[in-house]
């Protein structure tokens, strides 16, 4: 698979380019690459540079412009242009270890669900719930040690994921924050798996769908026809508003409470109401779920559509999702974890024969820990990057 950065991580990662180049090199240099700012990830001139002409490499202006100093930027300047399509394996997946890798990986980038973050009980929480999968692209370098996983647990070097909670009693899909970028070929391509599956549509329904797909198009109908011809519009909508906006005469903060739509399309039904109608954390759950709980992320949902109505969700609810499960201690087992940044008890936290490696989260017996100023008793994996 091949992903395109989106339009903000595409403007991220170049302003984090051409800062760079000031901060190393200077105004000049710094101005080349901002005048040609359009053609930096197509490696072009967008305008004449001297001598040398519009539609030229920048890499190659760069090493006669700028001699031996551009070398080092034209190899960042190479891996920029690599980075804005980002190629792998896409997975949709419910193994344990995906659930614990989802932001231990060699491609730099975290979230709080790293296992030394202060959510990271919170992979366990998904882990156990009944709606919750992960979807990730994985690189083409096989299994390999991951950070702050034991080495002697390779697993696979994830590019980016998004965690999916899947409510079949509504039939939708909710996205949650994707790291370390936001796609939506991503999306579209997931949307396209849960497509293929039938997920919107039950086996006894079918027959009566493809019939009336029939009414609309001359062409004989097939699984196959029906899929791509009649239902072309799965994919995911936006729907966290980050504006007070008015809605049938009513001012609503769109800021203060996450909203969604649903009813009739097409009839005076559909309305705007706070997605928490539908989707909320599980008690004593604790994970952070960016759908609900988020300030600066805007979720995506998918639904069933067709030909001519793009699907709501019912107006009625016919359930509540509930995200994330109370997570057992790892080390007695018996009683629960008794925070987010723990997978510990509060008995077993602070005992004296095992204790939790602060950096890692690994429980280790207490004398083959080290106390470090700071940062609290680290293991001795951990101790050899401090």
């Amino acid at each position: 698979m091949v992903f395109d950065l989106d339009d903000e991580s595409r403007k991220s990662k170049l302003d984090e380019f051409i800062d760079w180049v000031y901060r190393e090199y200077g105004e000049d240099m710094y101005n080349f690459f901002k005048d040609n700012y359009d053609g930096i990830l197509e490696n072009k001139l967008k305008q004449p540079y001297g001598e040398f002409p519009r539609g030229m490499r920048l890499s190659k202006v760069l090493m006669k412009e700028f001699g031996l100093d551009a070398e080092d930027v034209r190899q960042k300047l190479s891996m920029l242009i690599q980075s804005n399509k980002v190629t792998g394996t896409l997975c949709l997946s419910v193994h344990p270890l995906d659930y614990l890798s989802a932001s231990e990986n060699n491609h730099g980038w975290r979230s709080c669900h790293a296992l030394d973050g202060e959510y990271r009980a919170g992979n366990l929480s998904y882990m156990l719930d009944k709606c919750t999968i992960i979807a990730y692209l994985k690189s083409s370098n096989g299994d390999v040690e991951l950070p702050r996983f034991p080495s002697s647990v390779p697993w696979n070097d994830k590019k980016w994921r998004v965690y999916l909670h899947v409510d079949t009693d509504n039939k939708v899909v909710y996205a949650g924050r994707q790291y370390p970028f936001h796609t939506k070929r991503g999306l579209e391509l997931i949307a396209e798996m849960f497509r293929k599956t039938w997920f919107f549509v039950s086996k006894e329904n079918r027959t009566k769908e493809l019939e009336h797909a029939s009414q609309y198009f001359d062409d004989p109908v097939t699984e196959d026809w029906y899929m791509e011809r009649y239902i072309p519009h799965h994919q995911f909508h936006h729907y966290g508003l980050k504006s007070t906006t008015q809605i049938n005469d009513e001012v609503i903060d769109f800021t203060e409470t996450k909203f969604i739509v649903a009813g009739d399309r097409w009839g005076e039904g559909a309305k705007i109401v706070p997605a928490k109608n539908y989707i909320q954390n599980s008690e004593d759950a604790l994970n952070f779920n960016d759908v609900i709980q988020s300030h600066t992320y805007s979720p995506w949902y998918l639904t069933y559509s067709n030909e001519y109505a793009r699907g709501y969700l019912p107006l009625v609810p016919r359930g509540i999702l509930r995200v994330g499960a109370a997570v057992p201690c790892v080390c007695c087992g018996e009683r629960l974890a008794h925070d987010s940044d723990t997978m510990l008890c509060s008995k077993c936290h602070n005992c004296d024969d095992e204790i939790e490696c602060e950096s890692c989260g690994q429980v280790w017996p207490a004398d083959e820990l080290s106390w470090v100023d700071g940062r609290g008793y680290i293991c001795p994996d951990c101790i050899q990057d401090i």
